[in-house]
């Protein structure tokens, strides 16, 4: 959104985020906030790719699982991660959810 200081730039998310992402919001009621799209600065997003960040809150972590996605672990790389200072965190002290849809 030209103008928009504060906004997460989400063009050229792969439809299947999209999907997913919708899907996930329609569980909750103003719980997926997306706060790391596709602008540049990060190492793991950008235009094509399937990684966003949302606002932590147990409100989201449930969205997204009735949504289909699913903490990440070392053996699944897709799906959400606690994080916090730049990197993973414990979920009692994350500030965003890094998810890979």
């Amino acid at each position: 959104m030209p103008g928009c200081s504060l906004c997460a730039n989400v063009a050229g998310l792969p439809e299947l985020t999209i999907t997913t992402l919708l899907d996930a919001a329609s569980k909750c009621s103003n719980c997926i906030i997306i706060t790391g799209g596709t602008e540049g600065g990060h190492v793991s997003h950008g235009p094509g790719l399937n990684v966003i960040d949302i606002a932590y809150s147990p409100a989201a972590i449930s969205a997204l699982e009735a949504a289909g996605v699913q903490k990440a672990n070392p053996n699944f790389t897709r799906g959400y991660t606690c994080e916090a200072n730049g990197g993973p965190s414990s979920c009692t002290t994350a500030q965003w959810l890094h998810t890979e849809l």
